[in-house]
């Protein structure tokens, strides 16, 4: 979510699915521009980490185009 609001900069959409054995999230922006996991760097506080903490807790995680940007989306394990 964070990563929409700092880097997409446009209306972002929310959800939340709940199933019996996952929790899917998905944010939907306004942005055709692919988000990429960067290493997080242990020495700088404010370094990007969001979809490498994504990646980490995430059974799985991807983006798919949609009409007028993209969704990013995620499953939790409940």
């Amino acid at each position: 979510m964070t990563n929409a609001v700092l880097h997409a900069q446009t209306l972002i959409d929310l959800r939340f699915s709940l199933g019996r054995r996952y929790l899917l999230i998905a944010v939907r922006d306004g942005s055709y521009e692919i988000p990429r996991v960067r290493e997080a760097t242990p020495l700088d506080p404010a370094a990007p980490r969001g979809l490498f903490l994504v990646a980490q807790f995430a059974k799985r995680w991807g983006t798919v185009p949609a009409e007028g940007g993209k969704v990013v989306w995620a499953s939790l394990r409940r």
